[in-house]
């Protein structure tokens, strides 16, 4: 899945018979998240222009609405 909205995850799951004990986002947009929980780090040069990228789309198709 590409992204979760408010429980989307474990709803499905639930819908299906399942029941989730525990998720791991492992991405956010283009950022792998591959530290530990409480670790931060500097984003690198392609992930800071591949969120301009995304961001400068984000607000040309914001200003066509």
């Amino acid at each position: 899945l590409t992204q979760g909205l408010n429980r989307q995850i474990r709803r499905m799951c639930e819908h299906l018979g399942y029941r989730v004990k525990k998720l791991n986002r492992i991405r956010i947009m283009n950022i792998n998240l591959d530290i530990r929980v409480g670790e931060w780090r500097y984003f690198n040069e392609t992930e800071i222009s591949e969120l301009k990228g995304l961001l400068s789309n984000s607000n040309t198709s914001n200003a066509k609405k």
